[in-house]
């Protein structure tokens, strides 16, 4: 009898309670994930552990490493490499944050690097160009060498020192 009364109260209390819970029980505190994440991110005490400062080795933007300059084509023109090129059109300094138009507007960039002496070394360099638009990376003396897409589709040109 006693065994019996065992099995009756088992399967009353099991009837109880789910035995697989469908999903997770629980609210979920989202801005307790993202403080744990900002720890790793942008000006978090463990930044130097993260993913992101484990895939570059330094990052470089402005003075006195680049150095843009910008020419803007006329009338929406589609200036060819020699023409844009041409000394007679005026570059003027530009930096990153200014905006550019009107739409299907044409304007030709020449950026110059100065890399710090360290770097040097280093076995490539890339340059991260995004400026949410079809761009073009050419040499100087007018040989395409890889199309950039803002968006970040693909804003990355590589450079093999």
């Amino acid at each position: 009898m006693g065994g019996e009364t065992n099995r009756n109260l088992a399967s009353a209390s099991s009837a109880q309670y789910p035995q697989l819970a469908t999903r997770p029980k629980g609210k979920q505190i989202h801005h307790i994930y993202r403080d744990r994440l900002g720890q790793f991110t942008n000006n978090g005490q463990y930044k130097h552990q993260s993913l992101l400062a484990k895939l570059y080795d330094g990052r470089l933007s402005g003075d006195p490493h680049v150095k843009l300059q910008v020419w803007h084509a006329p009338d929406l023109t589609r200036p060819t490499f020699k023409e844009a090129t041409s000394k007679e059109n005026e570059y003027v300094e530009a930096k990153k944050g200014d905006e550019f138009g009107p739409s299907w507007s044409t304007h030709w960039f020449r950026v110059r690097f100065t890399l710090p002496y360290d770097w040097t070394y280093k076995p490539r360099v890339e340059l991260h160009w995004d400026a949410n638009n079809e761009g073009m990376v050419w040499t100087e003396e007018g040989d395409a060498l890889q199309g950039l897409t803002g968006g970040g589709e693909r804003v990355e040109w590589v450079s093999r020192l």
